[in-house]
């Protein structure tokens, strides 16, 4: 059930939609890639359409019960293919979730130098994280970070990990002074958040 401190956290992301890139620099340390703006966009997974994007076999294991331990898409791989660079990861994430368990995709190759670009593919898939997790320790304390880098949203979310520690008084000032100018109506909804972050202290 989404609760009012929800619908804000999520507000965060779309009046700034540049903190989720901060955020995930700061907590992967992995570099931006060069970009002109973030932008919001409908969040609502598509439908996929195994049929049109399908692998040559789709092999799964079950166990007594009939439940899917694990699933193999198998694909014979005889020439390079840049679009499989997409396309495994999608036969991954389509197949685990129709199927509620770990999925594999098994590149069978014909030739050693199409073998050597897809190990090549395979492991710049492997290496791209799919699934970073934030935390509130993870949240930068808004009065470590120069206020050049002080956005409203990061100050709130800022207050809103650590509200309960014994410095937050301070970063409530500081969070106060990050959403200087904001319109009323934003700053009203961002000061809700705080106020609910500190309370009891």
């Amino acid at each position: 059930m989404q609760t009012r401190e929800h619908d804000i956290l999520v507000l965060l992301f779309q009046n700034r939609p540049r903190l989720a890139a901060e955020l995930y620099a700061l907590v992967s340390g992995e570099p931006l890639p060069e970009f002109a703006e973030a932008t919001v966009e409908d969040p609502a997974v598509p439908e996929v359409h195994i049929a049109t994007r399908r692998g040559d076999c789709l092999v799964t294991l079950r166990d007594a019960s009939r439940r899917a331990v694990l699933a193999i898409v198998v694909e014979i791989q005889r020439s390079r293919d840049p679009d499989k660079r997409r396309r495994w990861p999608l036969y991954s994430a389509a197949h685990a979730s129709e199927l509620g368990c770990p999925v594999v995709v098994l590149v069978v190759c014909t030739d050693r130098a199409v073998a050597r670009w897809a190990e090549r593919v395979a492991e710049c898939i492997r290496r791209e994280p799919t699934v970073v997790v934030i935390g509130p320790d993870a949240v930068p304390r808004l009065t470590d970070l120069p206020e050049e880098r002080r956005s409203a949203e990061l100050a709130v979310l800022s207050v809103q990990a650590h509200g309960q520690e014994p410095q937050a008084l301070g970063m409530v000032f500081a969070a106060l002074r990050a959403a200087e100018g904001l319109p009323n109506a934003k700053a009203v909804v961002y000061l809700d958040l705080i106020l609910a972050s500190v309370s009891g202290l």
